[in-house]
């Protein structure tokens, strides 16, 4: 087979987009007692609070040097420099620090990397696998949302590790 062609028996166009996870958990959520429900919770709370404030803080940062940016063009001369170079610093910043999802403390695996057997908005293991590059990604027949990434950010919300179903925020991340 010539470098750079896909075997399209063996792949399909949608396994290019979305990752399957490497291997299953040891456990799932049925195996796991009540009080190692509640401390999972209890683990996991600080890690989603801080997981929102960096959030917060890159939207300010993108604000704030967008900000600075328009500031710089309709200033005169000896600001322009010193604003532009603020913005310029602020929109850096906000595009090297990346929010990353914290890990499932049950699997120590990260929800949103790849799709498990559970839904991650629901919990239920009704995962409908897409059949084509027109099908729009993985859909769930319990709750009927569409596991589908556009523009770099996925369009469901995690609520539930996809790979072990452990529930982790009610909110959702």
């Amino acid at each position: 087979m010539p470098m750079g062609r896909i075997d399209q028996e063996s792949m399909k166009w949608s396994d290019l987009f979305i990752r399957s996870p490497s291997e299953k958990p040891s456990r799932f959520v049925t195996e796991y007692t009540a009080d190692e429900l509640s401390r999972f919770r209890e683990e996991y709370r600080p890690l989603v609070a801080k997981y929102r404030r960096q959030g917060r803080i890159l939207g300010f940062g993108m604000v704030s040097a967008w900000l600075c940016i328009f500031l710089g063009m309709t200033l005169p001369w000896p600001f322009t420099l010193y604003f532009w170079a603020t913005g310029i610093c602020s929109f850096a910043f906000c595009m090297f620090a990346r929010m990353r999802v914290p890990k499932c403390p049950g699997c120590r695996k990260s929800p949103d990397l790849g799709l498990g057997e559970f839904c991650p908005d629901c919990g239920s293991r009704a995962l409908e696998r897409s059949h084509g590059w027109f099908s729009g990604g993985p859909k769930c027949r319990a709750c009927g949302n569409c596991m589908t990434r556009g523009k770099g950010r996925r369009r469901c919300r995690i609520r539930v590790c996809t790979h072990c179903g452990l529930g982790l925020d009610d909110r959702g991340l």
